[in-house]
């Protein structure tokens, strides 16, 4: 999705993205940042105009019940605790629900490993340093093929925890391209946005400790067997997932 850009609404340069309009505001017109907050505001509403909008008790505004969410879990230290019957996530294979895709993986080792004789196992490891992290997932992208994409990052009282899914693992109805569509799964009335294939990190000073990995893929395009996208296993624990 393409950033939101905007011109200068003095001097008409641009567009910019908000960032650096901001920056531009700043330091070329010398805006306050309370003016700077103001058009900050008019922006967003501009662009989320038609949207329904959700208040925080303190005032804020925003546009999706995930973004209040996460402003009361940072802001005001509010934990928000899901009811008995919330099941986010769904298995591409047979639809069962879960709350999480870590629950998903271990669904998928239990239930589907037989197809295609592929193994859904987590497996932990270490790294020294983030370098070494990158250039080893940047192998198993190359070894698989299909690339992961970090969905979200936050901080936990051990360090920063971060979580990569599979960037086939996205998206609803006509969003996904129907040659990605698996025809084993062909007759589903869901497109597959869950998919068992993850990585969480949890790094400290922007050094890799330690992660957790289910690397198998439940759905790959033009394959009629369920995708190893794993690789083989590194003899050293320092260097492997």
């Amino acid at each position: 999705m393409p950033r939101t850009r905007a011109r200068c609404p003095v001097c008409q340069r641009g567009p910019y993205q908000l960032g650096n309009l901001y920056d531009h505001l700043r330091f070329v017109h010398w805006w306050k940042k309370d003016k700077v907050d103001e058009l900050k505001i008019k922006i967003k509403n501009t662009k989320f105009e038609g949207r329904q909008s959700v208040e925080c008790e303190c005032g804020k505004i925003y546009f999706s019940v995930h973004g209040l969410r996460v402003h009361r879990e940072k802001q005001h230290g509010q934990v928000v605790h899901h009811s008995s019957n919330y099941f986010p996530v769904t298995c591409p294979a047979c639809l069962k629900v879960f709350r999480t895709g870590e629950e998903l993986a271990m669904h998928c080792n239990e239930m589907h490993r037989q197809q295609g004789g592929q193994d859904f196992a987590m497996i932990q490891g270490t790294f020294p340093s983030h370098e070494e992290f990158e250039a080893w997932i940047d192998s198993v992208e190359k070894l698989t093929k299909v690339g992961f994409t970090k969905r979200t990052s936050r901080m936990c009282k051990d360090g920063r925890n971060h979580i990569f899914v599979c960037r086939h693992a996205r998206g609803k109805g006509a969003e996904v391209d129907p040659k990605e569509m698996k025809q084993r799964f062909k007759k589903s009335d869901r497109v597959y946005s869950h998919c068992p294939a993850f990585i969480r990190v949890s790094s400290v000073f922007s050094i890799i400790e330690n992660g957790e990995r289910c690397s198998r893929f439940l759905i790959q395009d033009n394959l009629n067997n369920l995708w190893d996208g794993g690789g083989g296993a590194d003899a050293d624990s320092n260097t492997t997932l």
